[in-house]
């Protein structure tokens, strides 16, 4: 158990945090659920009715969450000649201009 106020306060902020995270995901799983019961059914139209509803409410969460998602380096293009040679840099993008040299 805290003793420190501020703890205390964190502690029940992330408690509440996990009940209202635990209704989110239990709803996402429930509209997951209800789209895969209906299209097994093979009633269509409420097949694609639970869809919409199912990918709103995917949606929703994914861009509420979106701070959590990682982000990736979109990887640099470059164009090099027949007489001339790079190293590409782990760290850049693009090659360090140093790096570009005419071919042995």
């Amino acid at each position: 158990m805290a003793n420190i106020k501020s703890q205390i306060k964190r502690n029940k902020q992330n408690e509440v945090a996990r009940e209202r995270n635990k209704a989110v995901k239990t709803g996402l799983k429930s509209a997951v659920r209800k789209f895969r019961e209906t299209a097994e059914a093979g009633d269509k139209d409420a097949a694609l009715k639970a869809a919409d509803d199912a990918s709103k409410k995917l949606n929703e969460y994914l861009v509420e969450q979106a701070w959590f998602a990682p982000w990736y380096r979109i990887e640099g293009n470059f164009a090099l000649d027949s007489k001339t040679t790079t190293v590409a840099q782990s760290d850049n993008t693009y090659p360090y201009l140093w790096s570009f040299k005419p071919k042995a």
